[in-house]
Formats: structure tokens, C-alpha cells, sequence
């Protein structure tokens, strides 16, 4: 696959040699909330097909203006604040029982961690404790928000929630409880992918990746091709974990005073560095400085005086 920001496809994923109707390339180190152009190059002997013209957008953030919530009661458009989210926002009273609720219900396309945020016009007739409620695939977390302050920004509600694909989450803003000619604004709601959950925090997959194989999340200590390697060793490594043949190559080649080690696939963030030992007997592997380079679809290291023993690919994802 070359893939890129533009139609000049100015990267390329790692070759697939294996003859089959069906392959899947993972494309590491993207840029988050980017637009992505790409085409995929098949090849049988000396015939080569091109199919291109086709994007793809990867996750970032995600805002629910107000007049794509959903409202029960009375609310009114409000369009006078100078410090509102676009056009315009909704506000109604507060009440001791609550009675009016708006609900801002992302659809998420990639499933995963995000950060949740709000937007409300300030002013000293709003409620010093707005109650919003932000409903994840593990369950709610409530929050209290002045909004007499810190108006016409993104304000932080929530951090690391956990939504599946689809439309079950969303964030609810009620009118409870009552504050003395005081109403609650409602305006937008943000919600923004963590990419730091790309680079397999505590062991563990991203949950996009996970769905795509598997129907429901698996751990990271599952083996489902039973190939020995876990699924997290499976998405550091590049490999498929539904495949049992779909393995890191790995090889060293002799040639006088010097060897040179193969590895593929090779991906530009993945941190790659070289073990070895004397004996499998002992425990103590020591880590070799040199870094390898790219040649091709592969990652080569040149040992200019290699000792006899056992070397193995130690692979670190890059944070």
C-alpha cells in the first residue's frame, strides 16, 4: 500500500509477499485527526495493478454542536453571547427536581479512550453547578461545572473514557439543581482520541485494533493462532494475530569478518535493537548498541566483529 497525505502517496507500507485474496497492512505512526490518501500495488510475476483513489481519515476529535443533541423539556436557542460555540445554544432554567436534559451523542467510528470536553457561553446568570453526566462503555461519571467562568473554551469533564464503536455514549447536561433566577447553557460537547493508547499502554492493545480481529476485546495475554506470541507481541511486532503463519522474519548472514542481520517487517516507529548471548543456558542477554537502517521493507544490522552465541530482536514501541 503507498499512502499519504496527498495523492504524491509519498510513504508505503511493508510488502505482503504472501499470494492471497486477502491482506491486511498495519500503518503505524499516522497522524491523528489527518485525511489520507492511498493506493495498493499488487504484483504476479512481472505484471503489476494499480488501484488508487481511495482515503481514509484516522481518529482525533469529535464535536456535537448543540443543535445535534437530542432535548426533553423546554429549551431555548440563544444566539446573544459573544463567547458561544458557532451559531448558536440552548439554555432553560434550573429546577429542583430536574426536569430538561440534553444529550450530545458522538458516533464513534474508532473505538477506544477520549478525552471529553465542554463548550458554554459564561455570564453571571448561569448555574455554578451545571450537572453533566458522561455515559462510556464501563459505566457514567458525573461532573460539576461553574459556568459563571471560564466560558467560550474547552472545558475538561472527564479524561481516558472508554467508548465502543456506535452510538450508545454520550455526554447529559440536566437543569438540576435550583439556583435562584440562574439556567444552564447547553452548546457543545468534544471528544478527543488519545493517541497515546497507539503505543500499547500496560500491555495492552488499542481497542481498534482488537475489534478488527476479533469480535469482542480480547486480552493481551491471548494467543488466538496459537502461535506463541501474545496479541500485544502480535501488534508490536507488526504481525496478524488471527494467522498463525504471519510471523517477524528474522536472519543472519555470515560473510568474513562481519555479519549482517535481516528482520521485516521493519516500521519507522518501532524502536529495534539487537540481543545476545553465549548460551541459552544463561539469562544475562546484553543489548547491542547499533541501530539498524532500512533496505527496503526490511531493518538490516551490520555487526562488524560478531561473537559466536545467540542474538534475538528486541522491538520497543517509540512513545
Amino acid at each position: 500500500m503507498e499512502f499519504g497525505t496527498t495523492t504524491n502517496y509519498s510513504s508505503r507500507s511493508f510488502l505482503d509477499a504472501e499470494m492471497s485474496t486477502r491482506h491486511i497492512m498495519l500503518l503505524p505512526g499516522l497522524a491523528s485527526n489527518s485525511r489520507y490518501f492511498f493506493r495498493v500495488v499488487s504484483t504476479i510475476g512481472t505484471n503489476v495493478a494499480t488501484l488508487g483513489g481511495f482515503t481514509f481519515s484516522t481518529a482525533g476529535e469529535l464535536i456535537v454542536d448543540n443543535p445535534d443533541a437530542t432535548y426533553t423539556g423546554a429549551w431555548t436557542v440563544g444566539t446573544s453571547a459573544v463567547d458561544k460555540y458557532l451559531n448558536d445554544y440552548r439554555y432553560t432554567g434550573t429546577a429542583a427536581t430536574s426536569s430538561e436534559e440534553a444529550k450530545f451523542r458522538p458516533t464513534i467510528t474508532t473505538p477506544g479512550k477520549y478525552d471529553v470536553y465542554v463548550w458554554f457561553s459564561q455570564g453571571g446568570n448561569r448555574a455554578t453547578n451545571a450537572n453533566y453526566v458522561i455515559l462510556d462503555s464501563f459505566g457514567t461519571e458525573a461532573a460539576v461545572i461553574d459556568q459563571t467562568i471560564n466560558g467560550g473554551s474547552w472545558q475538561s469533564i472527564g479524561t481516558n473514557k472508554n467508548f465502543y464503536r456506535g452510538t450508545n455514549g454520550y455526554v447529559r447536561l440536566d437543569n438540576g439543581p435550583s439556583q435562584a433566577a440562574k439556567v444552564v447553557i447547553a452548546d457543545a460537547v468534544r471528544f478527543v482520541y488519545d493517541p497515546r493508547q497507539d503505543l500499547g499502554m500496560a500491555g495492552e492493545v488499542p481497542a481498534w485494533w482488537s475489534s478488527f480481529f476479533f469480535p469482542t476485546n480480547v486480552s493481551a495475554a491471548a494467543d488466538p493462532d496459537g502461535d506463541g506470541y501474545s496479541n500485544y507481541a502480535e501488534y508490536v511486532g507488526g504481525t496478524r494475530p488471527e494467522d498463525s503463519s504471519s510471523k517477524l522474519q528474522f536472519a543472519i548472514e555470515n560473510s568474513g569478518n562481519s555479519a549482517t542481520v535481516f528482520f521485516a517487517p521493519y516500521y519507522p516507529d518501532r524502536f529495534y535493537r539487537l540481543q545476545s548471548i553465549g548460551s541459552l543456558v544463561a539469562t544475562n542477554w546484553t543489548t547491542l548498541t547499533n541501530a539498524p537502517t532500512r533496505s527496503g521493507d526490511s531493518g538490516v544490522f551490520i555487526l562488524p566483529a560478531p561473537t559466536s552465541g545467540f542474538y534475538r530482536l528486541q522491538i520497543t514501541l517509540i512513545p
